[in-house]
Order: structure tokens, then sequence, then C-alpha cells
């Protein structure tokens, strides 16, 4: 039978074929059922590790005995090693969505102080525009200022010659 399978699997070994043949040796002797038990338990504990559970616990310790003991220490040794790794994947997690949420508050601040001194240049640039009108207005002043004084000192100078010629009489 046990070679029977593998001439149908084109002669290749399934896994834990070893035992498919051993139960079929034994299988007369009435220990087929123990070994079973063992494998099922075996993709029991499999599947609750596929499913994400690491916390696996055979339902059947006291089966696993001889070189099956090994096999159980090996299960709950991956386990274990699954469970640890996944807890460190998790701190790494954490500590980096810290630092991304440092990072986020920085940028934050930075913008913030970004669009306060866009805020500040724009008032400094408005202060600077009414103090270049505030210059012009008074320039234009100063302008008509001296174009009044110019008048006025022509207007004197011209008063001054009727008075002096007024007294030459």
């Amino acid at each position: 039978m046990y070679f029977d399978i593998i001439n149908l699997l084109g002669g290749v070994l399934p896994p834990f074929s070893f035992l498919l043949f051993y139960c079929h040796e034994v299988t007369n002797t009435g220990f087929r059922w123990f070994f079973v038990k063992i494998i099922t338990d075996i993709k029991n504990m499999l599947d609750q590790m596929g499913q994400g559970s690491f916390l696996v616990k055979s339902s059947c310790e006291e089966r696993y005995t001889g070189a099956y003991s090994e096999i159980l220490s090996a299960m709950y040794g991956i386990s274990d090693r699954l469970r640890k790794t996944l807890a460190e994947i998790r701190l790494s997690s954490q500590q980096v969505n810290m630092g991304a949420e440092q990072v986020a508050a920085g940028a934050q601040t930075i913008s913030q102080g970004a669009t306060e001194q866009v805020a500040s240049v724009e008032e400094l640039t408005a202060n600077v525009e009414e103090i270049v009108k505030q210059v012009n207005t008074t320039a234009a002043n100063a302008q008509n200022a001296t174009q009044l004084s110019q008048h006025t000192s022509q207007s004197l100078a011209e008063s001054n010659e009727q008075m002096v010629s007024q007294f030459k009489i």
C-alpha cells in the first residue's frame, strides 16, 4: 500500500511519508489511531498558527513520546519564536508610528511658522508701501513748497522793485 501511494505521486515522497509507512506497518497491531491523532494534532496546531494564534497547545501531549516529543518541542519552539518576532515587529511599528507623528508635528510647526512669517512679510510690505506713499506725498509737498517759495521769492523781488521805484520819484 505504501509503495502504491508513492507510485501514484510519481515517486515523490510526501511530507511525513515515513509516518504513512509506519502507520501501514502497525495497522494490524492497533497503533494506527495513535499516529493519526498526532498528525491531526500537528495539523491543528499549524492551522492555529496559520490563523495568527501562536499560543498553541497540543490536545494530546501525552501521546508525544520518544522521538515525537522532539516534534512537539519543535512546534512549541517555532510558535514561541514567531510570537516573539511578531511582538518585536509590533513594537518596531509603534516606534515608527511615534517617529512619524513627531515628524508630522515638526512639519506642522514649520508650516505654522512659515505661515506666520508670510503674514509678517505681508504686513511689513504693506507698511513699506505706506511709507513709500508718505515719502512720495512729502516729496510732492516739498516740490510744491519749493515752487511756492520760488514764486513768493519772485513776487517779493517784484514788490521790492515796485516799492523802490515808487520811492524814487
